[in-house]
C-alpha cells in the first residue's frame, strides 16, 4: 500500500513542493560520504592488512574530511578527498596485492618463480646478483642481532627472486612476543604492527607482524608462538609450506655453500 502510494506520487515527496531529487543530498556531499563508508568497510573486512599507522592516518584524514563537509568550501572538500586517498593508499595496495596473490593460487607457484628467475638472469644478471648479496647480508646481520628470538629468513630474498626494493621477511619464535618489541624500542627502531595468521594443516595460527626500516632496508617480521617452530607453516589452508632458512643456512648461501632452505 505504501509502495503504491510512492509510485503514484513519484517524483514528488510533497506535492507539488518537493521532489525526490530536490530532497537528495548534493553530489558534493554524497561523494565524500561514499568514500568514507567504502574505506571504513574495507578496514572492517581486512583489519589484518592495516597497520597502526594506517588506522591513525586514515582516521585523521576522515575527521578532516567530515569537518570540511560541514562547510560549503567545495575546493576544501576536494582537497580533503585527495588527502583521504593518499592516507588509504598503502592499505589499498596491500589489499590489491593479496587479491593478485589469490588470483594466482590456481597457477603453479614453481612455474611463476621459475619464469621470474629466468627474467632476472637474462635481463638483470649482474644487478640482481649484487642485490641478492646485499639483501641477504642485511638479513644475516639482523638475524644475528635477533638470534635470541630464533629467526628464520623466508620469502623472495631467500628464494632468490627479490627485486631491489624488496622487504626482508623473517619469522621469529620468541618465548615472549613482547620481548621483540622491547628489543626494537631499546635500539630506537620505530615500527608498525598488524595481525595476520598462518596455517598448519587446516588449523590457523595467529601471527603478530612488525614492519620497520633498519639501516635503510625494510623488514617484515612474523612473530609466532615458540611451539609453532616445529610446524610446516603455510599462508593458506590450500597453500604449500613456506620455505625458511636459519642463520647457518643464510650464512652458507652467502659463502657459496649449499645451505638448503627448510620447510
Amino acid at each position: 500500500m505504501i509502495a503504491g502510494w510512492g509510485v503514484a506520487q513519484w517524483p514528488y515527496l510533497i506535492v507539488p513542493d518537493l521532489t525526490a531529487a530536490e530532497a537528495a543530498a548534493p553530489k558534493s556531499s554524497l561523494g565524500p560520504i561514499v568514500i568514507g563508508l567504502a574505506v571504513g568497510a574495507a578496514l572492517d573486512a581486512d583489519p589484518e592488512l592495516a597497520t597502526d599507522d594506517d588506522r591513525q592516518s586514515i582516521g585523521a584524514a576522515r575527521t578532516r574530511l567530515e569537518e570540511a563537509m560541514r562547510g560549503s568550501d567545495s575546493q576544501l572538500i576536494r582537497d580533503r578527498i585527495e588527502e583521504m586517498d593518499r592516507a588509504s593508499l598503502p592499505f589499498a595496495q596491500r589489499r590489491m596485492d593479496r587479491a593478485i596473490q589469490g588470483a594466482l593460487v590456481h597457477h603453479k607457484v614453481d612455474e611463476i618463480e621459475a619464469e621470474l628467475r629466468t627474467y632476472r638472469a637474462l635481463y638483470q644478471p649482474l644487478d640482481h646478483a649484487a642485490n641478492l648479496v646485499e639483501l641477504r647480508s642485511a638479513a644475516l646481520e639482523a638475524m644475528r642481532a635477533l638470534a635470541h628470538f630464533k629467526p628464520y629468513l623466508t620469502g623472495p630474498v631467500l628464494k632468490g627472486i627479490a627485486g631491489p626494493h624488496a622487504a626482508i621477511e623473517l619469522q621469529l619464535f620468541p618465548e615472549n612476543s613482547k620481548d621483540v618489541e622491547l628489543f626494537l624500542l631499546e635500539h630506537s627502531i620505530g615500527y608498525s604492527t598488524h595481525q595476520s595468521r598462518r596455517f598448519a594443516g587446516d588449523r590457523a595460527h595467529p601471527v603478530s607482524g612488525l614492519t620497520f626500516d633498519w639501516n635503510g632496508v625494510q623488514f617484515k617480521l612474523s612473530v609466532f608462538d615458540p611451539r609453532d617452530e616445529r610446524l610446516a607453516l603455510k599462508t593458506s589452508v590450500a597453500g604449500r609450506a613456506l620455505e625458511r632458512a636459519g642463520i647457518r643456512e643464510v650464512a652458507a648461501l652467502l659463502s657459496g655453500e649449499h645451505g638448503a632452505p627448510q620447510a
